[in-house]
Formats: C-alpha cells, structure tokens, sequence
C-alpha cells in the first residue's frame, strides 16, 4: 500500500512540476473552477472560455504531464521507457503506430485534477478540506474520476477508432521526444464528464 502511494505520489508531483507552466494556471478560483468543472481541462480551449469538446484529452499540458511521470529521466519516473516495447497499437492499419496506454493517460489527467484542486485550495475555493488541502489522490474523488476517463477513452476508442490512435500515437511520439535508443525500440520488429464529449462531431477518419 505505501508503495502505491509512493507511486502515485511521483505522479502527482510530475504533473505539478509541469502543468501549471504548460497551461499558465489560473491564479483565480473562478479560473480554477472553469478547468475542474467536468473536467474541461481535457479539452483544447476555444475564445470565451468555451471548450472543444470533439477532442478529449487534446488538452494542453497533458502529453507534457504524461512524459514527466511516465518518460522522465529518473527512476520513479520511466515506467514508460521500461515498458516501451510492450506498447501496441489499437489500430489494426497501423500495427507499427505504439501507444500510450489508456490507463497511463487516464492517470495523468487524474493527477491534473488532484494539481488543480490543490490551486483551488490554495486560493480558497470550493471543496477545500479543514487543512486547506485538497483530497488525497488516491482517494474516492480522483477515484472516480480515474474510471470516468478510462470511460471515456473506451467510448473513443469503439466510436472514432483512427481518432482514438492518433490520439494516443501522438502523445507516445511527444514523450519519446528526441530519444533515440526508445525510437529504435519503438519501430516495426462521473456521467457528468462523460457526457461533455461531443460524440456526435467527433471526426475518425477510419474509413480512409
């Protein structure tokens, strides 16, 4: 159990070291609040504080959160870089194409959330503890929302399958990054948030 905690712990910690920078994290609750709130900091944002809700997990931030924790240049942080050539592909046009696992994705936004609860708290907005802290991240909270995005890439990943693996390729490709021994590995040999997703406009492509 410490163990997990420890895992999930260095989780956390990659996302805070990274996200707030890669997305200028809001110093207002409201700000806060606007990202939390169904999760909109999956999506890419639009002008008026409105969301793309045709691209989950398009964030910004997101493939920077899942290179730190997961591609990272230490030991507790290369879960990604050990297992590198265990990663498949869901697209069976493109059986070369590795990705990212869902689960791995799904956990770094989750640990997005517990970043952003933290601001919230900070500056004293909703759902802070009596301590001023934000849940525990391996507690109910984070929780279900870990299975609400595992929800939500199945649901991708059976309803726009090409969009499903550019996705996930994507983020693989981002977080290899430049190197080159991982690239020669990698060659040929809550309902709430669920239902933002704009499932009816999302563009596959997978019929060519």
């Amino acid at each position: 159990m410490n163990r997990l905690r420890s895992y999930r712990s260095n989780i956390k910690k990659a996302a805070a070291s990274v996200y707030p920078s890669a997305v200028r994290l809001p110093t207002s609750v409201a700000g806060v609040q606007r990202l939390i709130d169904i999760s909109n900091f999956i999506y890419p944002p639009l002008p008026n504080d409105k969301f793309k809700y045709t691209q989950p997990f398009s964030g910004p931030g997101l493939a920077d959160v899942v290179r730190a924790a997961f591609f990272g240049e230490s030991s507790p942080y290369q879960v990604g870089l050990q297992n590198i050539n265990s990663f498949t592909s869901s697209l069976p046009s493109a059986p070369h194409e590795r990705e990212v696992p869902e689960a791995m994705l799904a956990m770094a936004a989750t640990a997005i959330l517990a970043v952003l609860y933290d601001q919230s708290a900070k500056l004293g907005g909703p759902g802070t503890g009596a301590k001023n802290r934000s849940p525990e991240f391996g507690g109910a909270t984070f929780d279900t929302a870990f299975k609400q995005y595992m929800g939500i890439l199945v649901k991708l990943r059976q309803a726009a399958p090409a969009a499903h693996h550019a996705l996930l390729h994507g983020i693989c490709v981002h977080a290899i990054g430049k190197n080159t021994a991982v690239n020669a590995l990698s060659q040929p040999g809550q309902d709430s948030i669920l239902g933002a997703v704009d499932w009816a406009n999302i563009a596959d492509g997978s019929d060519g």
